[in-house]
């Protein structure tokens, strides 16, 4: 057995938890050493889906975006990844993503909704259970048992004339109200920002020095802020995935999923 240098230890430790952190959170424990694509052996669409979400919080991004995370998947394998989603929320992590026209069942899992009517303008930008309340106080009613996300549609391409519901609400008290909130966690998100900034951040120092130096300096000094690991890591994870596709193909029958 080998042990790491202590000089190596605070850099395995933060490539090992935020792994684990994925894992634990997407409940991968299952699949952890499976072979992602290999036909008839490999992942499943939804596990896909986790996977790909897990692989994006390892860089721990401030804010995960997905691009219609339920697209091709059938209801009970949405919900699933849905419900992974408000996980990553109550742990703390910001989730943006893209939806088209999801189930009851879904969209009211969702906390806030960004509702976007032709040419990209805004038509409500709030709560998911304050929705049907701000149409209806604006004359279109969403009736009881209906899904929402289907009734929105049909709000939006069926307003009666003279009727633009971006303007309606750019116009709205609802609008205010939610830019007032969006710059106050602008600010404190500002503020925060300048709090954290220490001395001993390398890449914080980089800020500071921004104006002073030339983008040839700020390329080579800022390289080891830009990547999560060395190009020496990310060689040898490289060859070894490319060597091991390499031995699946030859060898399919060891990796078979374990029952």
């Amino acid at each position: 057995m080998q042990c790491c240098p202590s000089s190596l230890w605070p850099s395995a430790l933060r490539l090992i938890f935020p792994l684990r952190r994925s894992v634990e959170l997407l409940e991968l424990h299952d699949i952890e050493d499976a072979i992602i694509g290999v036909p008839g052996a490999g992942l499943g669409i939804e596990q896909r889906k986790r996977l790909t979400i897990a692989v994006e919080l390892v860089a721990k991004p401030s804010i995960l975006f997905l691009d219609e995370p339920t697209s091709g998947l059938d209801g009970q394998s949405s919900f699933i990844i849905v419900s992974f989603l408000k996980k990553l929320v109550k742990s703390g992590q910001a989730v943006l993503c893209t939806i088209h026209q999801p189930s009851a069942s879904l969209f009211k899992e969702f906390d806030n909704v960004l509702l976007l009517k032709s040419g990209g303008r805004v038509a409500y930008f709030g709560a998911v259970d304050e929705l049907p309340a701000y149409f209806k106080g604006h004359g279109a009613k969403i009736p009881k048992g209906v899904n929402p996300a289907e009734a929105m549609i049909d709000i939006l391409q069926d307003a009666p004339e003279g009727t633009d519901w971006a303007d309606t609400w750019d116009d709205s008290d609802e609008s205010k109200k939610a830019m007032e909130t969006l710059e106050k966690l602008k600010e404190a998100g500002s503020k925060n920002e300048v709090k954290h900034e220490g001395d001993g951040d390398e890449c914080a120092r980089l800020r500071r020095q921004h104006l002073v130096e030339t983008q040839a300096d700020r390329d080579s000094r800022s390289y080891s802020c830009r990547f999560a690991s060395t190009t020496i890591m990310q060689l040898k994870l490289v060859t070894h995935r490319a060597t091991t596709q390499v031995r699946v193909s030859l060898y399919p029958e060891q990796y078979l999923p374990r029952r």
